[in-house]
């Protein structure tokens, strides 16, 4: 298993939009695709869910299964680790 070490940063587009960046490919450009669509402070927010998202589950991208990600989702809700 390997486990990412993100940091997230803020900087300048090259066209000057806002950036948000995590240092891993497959997530930066997700945060791209945002940059295009969404305003500055929600892909802000999409980096932190992120950054948070992949040190719980401590899995790269490639490794994420829907079951991490459902999981995830009830510990969120319910406070609790033990998902059924």
């Amino acid at each position: 298993m390997n486990v990412l070490d993100l940091r997230l940063t803020q900087g300048l587009t090259p066209s000057g939009l806002p950036s948000v960046r995590l240092g891993e490919p497959w997530l930066d450009a997700y945060l791209d695709f945002l940059t295009a669509r969404c305003r500055p402070n929600s892909v802000l927010a999409a980096g932190y869910d992120l950054k948070v998202f992949f040190t719980v589950i401590a899995k790269v991208p490639a490794e994420v299964t829907a079951a991490d990600v459902l999981g995830f989702i009830t510990t969120q809700r319910t406070g609790s680790a033990d998902v059924a």
